[in-house]
């Protein structure tokens, strides 16, 4: 792996099967023409925790190589991740709370994810899905099929167990 570069580019992905609540998120880092896949899997979780987990084990993974960088630009089809960075300020002022006084949801990992984006700079880059073929839209739609199929081999897995 390399150990410098001027811009890491990131490309992530969570899918969740709804009912078993089993879910996957992948990573794909661009790191100087190389590129590496990280991916992971859970139990219990929802579709966007497993967006959120993408993203923050992609920066744990770029910050366990040491690399020198400029910035880490994050293409994400997410909604819900992009919008994080922007209620950042309101999120910490409300304490992770909602107006009810309740947690915000997946107030851990939002919490994980804004530290990591004032140590980190980190630019997220929204990516419309199931677009026409470009080099973005080809990393999209590769991480959200690795994604799925990672969904689908866990439950065949279990299922044989």
């Amino acid at each position: 792996m390399p150990h410098t570069s001027a811009v890491v580019r990131i490309y992530t992905d969570g899918s969740c099967h709804t009912g078993l609540r089993i879910g996957a998120w992948v990573a794909i880092l661009l790191l100087e023409g190389e590129k590496l896949i990280l991916k992971g899997t859970a139990e219990h979780t929802t579709n966007n925790q497993m967006e959120i987990v993408a993203v923050i084990q992609a920066i744990h993974h770029i910050k366990d190589l040491s690399l020198d960088f400029a910035r880490i630009e994050i293409y994400t089809d997410s909604q819900y991740v992009m919008g994080i960075p922007g209620r950042a300020s309101k999120f910490k002022s409300n304490d992770f709370h909602t107006r009810r006084g309740t947690d915000i949801q997946n107030s851990q990992l939002v919490q994980t994810l804004l530290k990591l984006l004032e140590v980190y700079p980190v630019t997220f880059i929204k990516v419309a899905s199931h677009q026409k073929r470009t080099d973005v839209h080809d990393y999209n739609r590769e991480a959200d099929m690795i994604a799925r199929a990672a969904v689908r081999l866990y439950i065949k897995n279990s299922a044989q167990e």
